[in-house]
């Protein structure tokens, strides 16, 4: 009696054990696409990190050229302006002993122009002497 209460009870299971069990496939099923859909969008998205690191990367060296470009041609400035200011330092030195030198030799005509002047008198005052003492 046992035994046929266990069947029986187990032939009535048997239509809802087939219907869990098909709900059991089914959700497992759901659980395998939503599953896949996840891996490629991650796939997708790790794609696509890749591709931002890249261009980063690529990005980040292009600056990196751009800032040795520079620095190199701040190092050349650097230098002609340094070359340039040694120039003008040397040109300024150059027009300070050019005017010095030129300052002297007014100073020299002006002592030589003075000193005809006191010549050209006492010859004159010789002559005005000469002629009064002919007179």
């Amino acid at each position: 009696p046992v035994a046929v209460r266990v069947h029986a009870e187990m032939s009535s299971m048997a239509p809802a054990s087939g219907e869990g069990l098909q709900y059991l496939c089914t959700k497992y099923s759901s659980l395998i696409t939503r599953l896949r859909e996840e891996v490629l969008a991650r796939q997708r998205a790790e794609a696509e990190v890749q591709l931002l690191e890249k261009r980063l990367s690529d990005e980040a060296a292009t600056w990196q050229a751009e800032r040795l470009g520079l620095e190199k041609e701040r190092r050349c400035l650097r230098e002609e302006l340094a070359s340039l200011k040694a120039a003008r330092r040397e040109v300024e030195d150059q027009a300070a002993a050019a005017s010095r030198q030129l300052s002297d030799r007014c100073d020299r005509l002006q002592e030589a122009c003075a000193e005809e002047v006191q010549k050209s008198r006492r010859v004159l005052d010789q002559a005005a002497a000469g002629s009064e003492t002919l007179l």
